[in-house]
């Protein structure tokens, strides 16, 4: 019975701790259950414990092992979210585009043993796939704004977007499209090419599972310039820029900004400005936005003087003259602006066509043109006096009888003829039909003493011709017998004696100076024979000495000097210049204008298109030229006869351009040469 009832006692202790050792191992089990979707894209993981068992959460959650497209595998442990009864649930909300799987298990750690469930898994395409709510699009975007569209099961880091423009097929990726939660995202477009009006821009939203193409085109607000608020503006004003879609991001690259809506911009223009204003909207992610021009005021100007007649400066009075948006125009050119304040402007007069004795005046901003004056008087070097069409030739000789201009022309005979300058005309003083050339008529060569005009007619006999001007007679004197008749011959005289010689002949002893005595009326023969390389043009007489006027030509370059010759010791002596002309073409005349000085005016190019006439003085004492004025020339010269003659007239200084137009000019001051 002791053995039996010890068997018995045995047997049920064991069957009590096979049941405890049981139990206890069922305890320790853990139980991987599954996943549940939310609408909202979360997943929800579930392991559940023994009825009854307590643990911490801290010590349940999942093994999570990730796999992306390319197989590439990521273990990850996380922690569960909370505990409800006997189950621990773990929530994924993110990382949608790090895998296309997941092997989840659930873990716990159970009175210090950790516990493990069986693997289960969940794919991508399990997720909802998210839709667009089409009535949350905006109306309009800025491309630099963020839209934020509205719909469900957006997930993070899975959605995308990209984006066209107009009639471009491109869909190209926007700057960024952001997940704000499952209900909404943000997109920022990427800034377009360029802009243009109407533009409208349409949107793909897509994941790797799903997209959306949103068919209803988006219109770009693009900022637009419709006009400014007044035409032209000035230093200090306030001026309102109208379009629309303005933005409150906008810079300006000219004035304050006082105020702004989407419709108006209203600028405050400084004191540093230039004019005209070139405005530039600067919109980020934009272009800038080029506006036209706007101009200042057009100055009001109520007076107009002459500051330098010489340099041609005038001088502008009124308001409005210190920005840089106007000119001053001058039959048409543009004049120079010198200095300028907020009240008077110096202008220099551009070198209109010679000789400047008009223009119309107008005062411009490029939008608007006024005519200040119509026949503005330029107070030019010279003005015109009439417009004639005597029987005045420009191979006319000229000669200044006391400070009178008398001309001489050889054609049928000879005419002498007077310039009378209270009437602007030339008038016949006398004529002789007799004097007559046997060479083509060219013309003749004078020189004035002592009330009397010398004539060489340039015959074959060599006679000389004078005219007493006192008188009013004609006389002949005793001829010289050369052989070859002179052209371009000289003939200067003094109280006592008259002197030829030095022209173009293919004679050698008419390249010597012969004297007349006045007296005796015999000729003798000085000599000082003439070199073939200086050209003469003109001579005169002053205190005893000759000045022959002329030109050589040494390497091509054409130089004017003179020859001075002691008529007592007869010595000579060259006198060089600076002056330079073109001999062969010039337009050149010489004129003498008092007992003291002679003028020398040439036409010349000087290298440019535009040829300019020089006006120089030689002065007798100092012996050297001076420049007086420059002009430009207006008359065609393609034809041998169209010239200008210059002569003097009581020390001023008349031009007659002898051509298609005839006119008369002369210079506006006298030379104040005493």
């Amino acid at each position: 019975m002791t053995n039996s009832k010890q068997l018995i006692i045995l047997i049920c202790l064991n069957l009590l701790f096979g049941c405890n050792l049981f139990e206890t191992e069922k305890n320790l089990s853990v139980e991987t259950m599954g996943y549940i979707v939310s609408e909202n894209g979360t997943i929800e993981f579930t392991g559940v414990l023994p009825e009854g068992t307590e643990v911490d959460i801290n010590d349940t959650g999942f093994f999570l092992n990730y796999t992306n497209s390319n197989g590439a595998t990521h273990l990850q442990q996380n922690t569960s979210h909370r505990i409800e009864d006997n189950k621990f649930i773990l929530e994924i909300k993110d990382n949608w585009d790090m895998f296309t799987n997941i092997s989840f298990k659930a873990y716990a750690i159970i009175n210090g043993t950790s516990v493990q469930g069986k693997n289960k898994y969940f794919t991508l395409s399990q997720l909802p796939k998210f839709s667009i709510d089409l009535n949350t699009l905006p109306d309009s975007v800025f491309t630099f704004d963020t839209l934020r569209i509205k719909g469900i099961n957006f997930l993070k880091n899975s959605i995308k977007a990209s984006a066209r423009y107009g009639e471009d097929e491109r869909f190209l990726p926007v700057d960024k499209c952001i997940v704000d939660s499952t209900n909404q995202i943000g997109i920022k477009l990427e800034n377009p090419d360029y802009f243009y009006d109407n533009m409208v821009v349409y949107l793909k939203i897509f994941d790797d599972r799903h997209e959306v193409l949103i068919q209803e085109p988006i219109p770009v607000r693009v900022p637009t310039f419709t006009k400014y608020s007044s035409e032209t503006v000035y230093y200090g004003d306030t001026v309102i820029i109208h379009g629309y879609n303005f933005h409150k991001d906008l810079k300006l690259n000219i004035g304050q900004i006082l105020d702004m809506n989407d419709q108006e911009i209203t600028v405050k223009i400084g004191e540093d400005v230039e004019f005209p204003l070139n405005f530039k909207i600067d919109f980020p992610f934009y272009h800038k936005l080029s506006l036209p021009l706007l101009r200042a005021h057009l100055p009001q100007i109520n007076k107009i003087e002459v500051v330098d007649g010489n340099e041609l400066k005038l001088k502008f009075s009124g308001k409005y003259l210190n920005s840089t948006s106007y000119s001053f125009l001058f039959n048409g050119e543009s004049g120079e602006i010198i200095e300028k304040s907020e009240n008077e402007a110096i202008v220099k007069m551009p070198n209109i066509e010679f000789p400047n004795f008009e223009a119309e005046v107008v005062l411009s901003n490029g939008l608007d043109n006024q005519v200040l004056e119509e026949h503005f008087q330029i107070p030019a070097f010279f003005t015109l006096l009439d417009k004639t069409k005597p029987t005045l030739k420009n191979d006319s000789h000229r000669l200044n009888v006391n400070g009178d201009s008398y001309f001489i022309f050889h054609g049928y005979g000879v005419t002498i003829t007077k310039f009378d300058n209270e009437r602007n005309q030339f008038n016949k003083v006398s004529s002789n039909e007799s004097i007559t050339s046997s060479y083509f008529n060219k013309p003749l060569n004078a020189c004035y003493q002592n009330n009397k005009i010398y004539i060489y007619s340039g015959d074959e006999e060599n006679n000389i011709y004078c005219y007493n001007i006192v008188s009013d007679k004609w006389e002949t004197l005793t001829s010289i017998r050369l052989g070859d008749h002179f052209i371009n011959t000289s003939i200067f005289a003094t109280d006592k004696a008259l002197y030829l010689g030095y022209g173009t002949s293919n004679t050698i002893e008419n390249n010597g100076l012969y004297k007349y005595d006045l007296e005796t009326q015999q000729w003798s023969n000085i000599g000082l024979q003439h070199t073939q390389d200086f050209h003469i043009l003109k001579s005169y007489t002053y205190n005893g000495s000759a000045y022959i006027f002329g030109y050589e030509e040494v390497d091509g370059n054409t130089n004017a000097l003179v020859k001075k010759i002691d008529l007592t010791t007869h010595q000579v002596r060259w006198i060089k210049s600076e002056i330079h002309f073109e001999a062969q073409q010039a337009d050149y005349n010489i004129s003498r204008v008092d007992e003291e000085h002679f003028a020398f005016l040439f036409m010349s190019n000087n290298g440019t298109e535009e040829a300019n006439y020089y006006f120089n003085l030689f002065d007798f004492k100092t012996e050297s030229f001076e420049l007086i004025t420059t002009q430009k020339a207006i008359i065609d010269r393609s034809s041998w006869y169209n010239k200008g003659m210059m002569f003097t007239n009581h020390q001023r200084i008349y031009f007659y351009d002898i051509g298609y137009e005839n006119y008369l000019f002369a210079s506006t001051n006298i030379l104040n040469l005493n």
